[in-house]
């Protein structure tokens, strides 16, 4: 038989048999990383974390789009790519970022409050890092500006993943070597995240 998890509204389900152990050892390899107890080995049975009301009200008072696990949207805004059940993310908050002033804001906010960040664009990632369990994500993907600035050189929002790269870079008869995977966010890809 296979493990079990609880999803973020609460179900349960099943983890495949073969996935149970290498779930629990990276569960445990977690609570050594992060230095916790195996108390909190039962933080995310019924869901997501409660982020810091301060937290919480830092973001917000900064005007910044929040989703907080009581927030409508949470569940939506939280999802990455990888579907794996045992590396479900929960994070404390999801902000989208709607600036490169807002990204500095949050960041502030963050740090002010002892918590960690995540950046995320396309949301890939074998182990869901950029989702950012127990920290805050800051969602890039609005920000997508872009500026050809001469006949081959080009600034671009961080927003953007391969495939809208692609697209804008072509409107100008220009390319650079991404990959094939449209979705794939190109902060990531460019920083080897």
């Amino acid at each position: 038989g296979g493990g079990t998890h609880a999803g973020s509204d609460g179900s349960r389900g099943t983890v495949p048999a073969d996935t149970a152990p290498v779930a629990a050892a990276m569960h445990q390899a977690h609570l050594q990383r992060m230095g916790e107890e195996e108390v909190c080995a039962d933080l995310h049975l019924g869901g997501a974390p409660r982020a810091a009301p301060e937290l919480l009200a830092c973001l917000r008072e900064a005007g910044i789009d929040t989703h907080a696990a009581d927030s409508e949207g949470y569940d939506r805004f939280k999802e990455c790519r990888n579907k794996r059940a045992d590396i479900e993310p929960f994070p404390l908050a999801i902000v989208r970022a709607q600036s490169g002033r807002e990204v500095a804001l949050a960041v502030r906010c963050i740090a002010e409050h002892g918590a960690y960040a995540c950046g995320r664009c396309g949301a890939h990632g074998g182990e869901n890092d950029a989702c950012c369990t127990d920290g805050v994500v800051i969602d890039v993907g609005q920000l997508l500006d872009f500026e050809v600035l001469d006949g081959s050189l080009v600034r671009f929002g961080a927003g953007h993943t391969n495939g809208r790269l692609y697209s804008r870079l072509a409107e100008h008869h220009l390319a650079y070597p991404g990959g094939m995977e449209a979705n794939v966010g190109t902060g990531g890809l460019f920083l080897g995240c």
